[in-house]
């Protein structure tokens, strides 16, 4: 399976599903072989094939001019996209499934132009109308995108059978944004795999941790521009940041910036940008870590390093946007900041930096919050009663 924002995955007779980041499409699909007969996952391979896994999922690989073309170029990236809402509806209209569900906007489109028999299910990972973001900043290309996607949405609010909101807050930001009616939208959560994300036996140092996309919108100048003041009081701290350089529209512009911000401030032997970095790695990074800070401006919809840095028991600090709140407020497993305030968010760090006994504690309820409320298990609960409610008002039923 690819790990794309734009590759679908399509499970059924039962369902059919289309996904974003690989973890959702992927732990989600394999739970729901536990309520359908049959669970199909559409990906992306050199050769178009279909084959079976020991784990129930059936694969659909089709090719494309690229496997990874957000990390190649934008042209790429846009001819993926159409290339592979096409061969998705086409391969949507010769499964015998009950339901289509697409996490992506493309292939939902495609199926929306001209209906197929089965219901629509769109999971909205994101949702121009209500996130606040504007593509001043990056080029003509980014800007017209932006303004497809919005157009995107709008149809798919006209269009779809049942919208799913990663949170209560993007819920409410894609009623208010099309004025759809409230009950023609639910929230189904993101999830993590506690078989990959768990804590590792290793010491907890004084390192601030990002991890996500190197963009503006993730506020991450503002937590460069907090460490001179932690470092103040804790000199030995250390900003850790992992994520792609170059990623969809984004191709390393602010990472540049950010460096510069670094050189600026002094701070060069406290700050390290590692790129992207392996699952395992991953886990044993957010082991190592004292906080997780997610310091974002926009809309967060979700914030879904959150709940894998609580999996590994670290503590965690967001801003008070879009979905974080519900997570870290609900939760209790770390602190919520004012966006754009880098003292209010150096004042959080430092709280979980030198209070062991505070960030212990704090990292153990992170941990028992996702055990309860964020494993694919339990949202895929929530994600097949949607499908049954969708099938009792019209004329199918899940296998």
């Amino acid at each position: 399976m690819v790990s794309s924002g734009w590759v679908p995955i399509l499970p059924g007779k039962g369902v059919l599903y289309g996904g974003g980041i690989e973890a959702q499409v992927y732990g989600l699909s394999k739970a729901l072989t536990k309520y359908c007969e049959e669970v199909h996952l559409v990906t992306v391979q050199t050769e178009s094939h279909t084959e079976q896994n020991t784990e129930g999922i059936i694969y659909h690989k089709l090719t494309l001019p690229s496997k990874m073309p957000a990390f190649e170029s934008m042209i790429k990236l846009a001819y993926s996209d159409l290339m592979f809402a096409y061969k998705s509806r086409r391969l949507c209209q010769k499964l015998d499934v009950d339901i289509v569900h697409c996490n992506t906007k493309f292939p939902a489109v495609a199926s929306l132009l001209k209906r197929l028999k089965q219901p629509l299910v769109f999971t909205a990972h994101n949702w121009k109308l209500w996130e606040g973001i504007r593509p001043e900043w990056k080029n003509s290309f980014a800007r017209t995108a932006f303004e497809l996607d919005v157009r995107l949405e709008r149809f798919i609010a006209q269009k779809a059978d049942k919208i799913l909101a990663v949170s209560g807050a993007m819920k409410r930001g894609i009623v208010g944004s099309t004025g759809m009616p409230s009950e023609r939208v639910e929230v189904v959560p993101n999830a993590v795999d506690l078989d990959v994300f768990y804590p590792e036996v290793v010491e907890r140092k004084h390192i601030i941790l990002y991890v996500g996309r190197i963009t503006a919108e993730k506020g991450v100048d503002v937590l460069v521009k907090a460490m001179p003041l932690v470092l103040r009081e804790a000199s030995d701290a250390k900003l850790v940041i992992v994520g792609p350089r170059r990623y969809g529209f984004e191709r390393g512009g602010f990472e540049e910036q950010l460096m510069k911000l670094v050189r600026s401030l002094g701070i060069e032997r406290h700050v390290v940008f590692v790129g992207s970095i392996p699952v395992s790695d991953l886990r044993k990074t957010y082991s190592t870590a004292s906080v997780l800070c997610l310091p974002s401006v926009w809309q967060e919809p979700f914030g879904l390093t959150l709940i894998e840095a609580m999996a590994c028991e670290a503590p965690v600090i967001g801003t008070k946007v879009g979905g974080i709140p519900e997570i870290v407020s609900k939760t209790k497993a770390g602190l919520l900041v004012e966006p754009y305030n880098a003292e209010d968010l150096a004042n959080a760090i430092l709280k979980i930096l030198l209070d062991t006994r505070l960030a212990r504690s704090m990292g153990r309820k992170g941990r028992r919050a996702v055990k309860e409320n964020y494993t694919f298990d339990s949202v895929t609960q929530k994600l097949y009663s949607t499908y049954l409610r969708l099938l009792e008002q019209g004329s199918g039923t899940v296998d």
